[in-house]
């Protein structure tokens, strides 16, 4: 601003070089004022903290007055109370001393009445070893007669375990040699079915396109249900616990190769929610009845190309009866079994009255026979 007046006034303008001069003079004092309250705050703050200083030093001289007195204090306790302690320990060690001398008294009495116990003691414990003694000598004696007992039950135990084991081997060997024998049974019955449906096969061979010929294919095939039956309880080893589903399955795969054979169209569902386990005893006829409705189905039901669909369902019936239903999607039975007289009609009634029940039929989308039975124990 100093050098652009001094333009001014070179230039001649003194209008803007007195306005200029003002403005530098106003600035100067404005920095002149900072600087000076600048410096009073500075000198305050001196001032304020030399103030602080000394009432720092009075404050801690005073402090320190006060604690050399109440150290001199603390001093003058101490020495009061090890002197309170001197005086107590005096009259404790006083107090000890003659405590001390009633129980060494007492301890004297003591001794002379534990001698006299002594002797009492010594006098009873002879006594009980007296008795000890004679109760010892008792008890070796009955040890030795229980141990006699002992060696005589251990003979005893060990001849009969000797017999045991000795019959045992001969009971496993017997049963070694019934296992042989029933292998070799089962195969003899086997061969023998097979050679009994042989027969009958040529037989029927022989009378072909006669009535003589069916019914000997027909048994045939009766014979050969019967050899299924016995396979199965062969392979399955239980005759007690066996599942008729499983059984049931086995038999209608074999006769859907068989109708396949016959270039026949065949279906078959089994539902058994039951699980129901046969004996020996209830599986051959209920498998005998299955198998004569079945191969009756696959003769009269499998006309004119028609898809031949079995349906065989176990269901728990009253008074703890069971009931296998069989149906087929065929034309119908045209004749009351009730009435009929046929050989097959006669067998399923024989097989039935076996289980200890009955069998009945009706129509309704095809043929359905109802077998009411009951397990045999």
């Amino acid at each position: 601003l100093e050098y652009l007046s001094k333009s001014y006034l070179l230039n001649g303008d003194t209008v803007n070089a007195f306005l200029t001069v003002g403005k530098l003079q106003i600035i100067k004092d404005s920095i002149y004022k900072k600087d000076i309250a600048k410096s009073t705050i500075e000198l305050t703050k001196k001032y304020e903290a030399n103030q602080n200083k000394s009432k720092i030093a009075f404050l801690e001289l005073k402090n320190f007055s006060v604690k050399t007195e109440y150290e001199r204090e603390l001093l003058k306790s101490k020495l009061l109370e090890k002197d309170i302690l001197l005086k107590d320990n005096e009259i404790f060690n006083d107090s000890i001393l003659k405590q001390n001398l009633i129980v060494e008294n007492k301890i004297k009495q003591k001794t002379i009445q534990n001698g006299n116990e002594l002797n009492r003691f010594l006098k009873i414990e002879n006594e009980l070893y007296t008795k000890s003694y004679r109760d010892e000598l008792k008890f070796k004696w009955l040890l030795i007669f229980f141990i006699l007992i002992l060696l005589g039950f251990t003979f005893s135990f060990f001849k009969n375990y000797k017999r045991q084991k000795r019959d045992n081997d001969k009971i496993f060997q017997q049963s070694e040699n019934l296992k042989v024998l029933m292998n070799e049974l089962n195969h003899r019955v086997k061969n023998n079915y097979q050679i009994i449906i042989s027969m009958l096969r040529i037989q029927s061979r022989a009378l072909a396109k006669s009535p003589a010929a069916e019914i000997l294919i027909e048994t045939s095939n009766r014979f050969q249900a019967i050899s299924k039956v016995h396979e199965q309880l062969y392979r399955v080893g239980d005759h007690n616990n066996i599942s008729l589903k499983k059984y049931l399955e086995d038999l209608f795969e074999k006769f859907t190769f068989q109708v396949q054979k016959e270039k026949k169209l065949f279906e078959f569902t089994i539902k058994d929610d039951l699980e129901l386990i046969v004996n020996f005893d209830s599986l051959i006829p209920i498998s005998l009845i299955v198998h004569e409705l079945l191969t009756n189905s696959i003769k009269h039901a499998t006309i004119n190309g028609i898809s031949l669909k079995v349906n065989v369902e176990i269901v728990k019936a009253e008074h703890n009866f069971y009931r296998l239903i069989f149906s087929d999607n065929g034309p119908g039975l045209s004749i009351d079994i009730n009435e009929s007289k046929s050989f097959g009609i006669t067998l399923l009634k024989l097989f039935a009255a076996q289980l200890g029940g009955s069998i009945h039929s009706y129509n309704e989308n095809g043929a359905v026979f109802n077998l009411n039975f009951k397990l045999k124990n």
